[in-house]
């Protein structure tokens, strides 16, 4: 029996369920997802309702780029529960943190003795940590540690800048459109992950959480 249905059957004679609608809504996500992925690396609590990305994207401070960073990934329609939503979200910029740590290292190779190297390896070392902070991030969330993977992102969110500034006058970054990039995925994996621990407290407030 899935934790939908454990949850309706909680309810004996004489007692309605105040979540059945919830109950079913993530049932029927939960039959969609085992029919077009794999399923997800932990269950998230039923308690987290269902949204279209668009809905929930508005509530982050930059809703067109969650909008775009979700939808980059075709079977992200399917997906309807803020958990979802949000896992979709780090692991993709948990991926291109990592592409851009790969190209930061590689230039700097191709740059060694020149001036470049030094602020190009100041980059490289930035990046290696948003790798790991990206790594924790992904790992809180599995464990449903929404507020020490949210500080996670934060922390990795200080790579981009740093790398940027890292190029004193005269000096032109080969990565700034990178930078850019990722400080964008990452400012909205942070505000998804901010959103779904507000979300997480108030199913405990509620006693509604699996």
């Amino acid at each position: 029996m899935t934790a939908p249905d454990s949850c309706e059957a909680a309810f004996g004679q004489g007692l309605k369920s105040p979540v059945t609608q919830e109950d079913k809504t993530v049932s029927d996500d939960m039959s969609v997802a085992h029919g077009s992925r794999s399923p997800p690396r932990t269950r998230p609590p039923h308690c987290l309702l269902r949204h279209r990305s668009s809905d929930k994207c508005k509530q982050t401070q930059t809703p067109d780029k969650c909008v775009a960073l979700l939808e980059s990934v075709k079977w992200s329609f399917n997906v309807t529960t803020v958990f979802g939503l949000t896992e979709i979200a780090v692991d993709l910029t948990k991926q291109k943190t990592a592409q851009v740590f790969s190209l930061v290292s590689t230039l700097r190779d191709q740059h060694s003795g020149e001036p470049i190297e030094e602020p190009l390896g100041q980059c490289a070392e930035q990046y290696s940590n948003a790798v790991d902070n990206m790594q924790d991030a992904a790992d809180n969330l599995g464990s449903h540690s929404y507020a020490e993977a949210a500080k996670s992102v934060e922390d990795a969110m200080t790579a981009p800048d740093a790398c940027e500034a890292a190029f004193g006058q005269g000096l032109k970054s080969p990565v700034t459109q990178e930078d850019k990039s990722v400080s964008d995925d990452m400012s909205v994996a942070y505000d998804l992950l901010d959103l779904l621990s507000s979300w997480w407290w108030y199913c405990m407030s509620f006693n509604l959480l699996d």
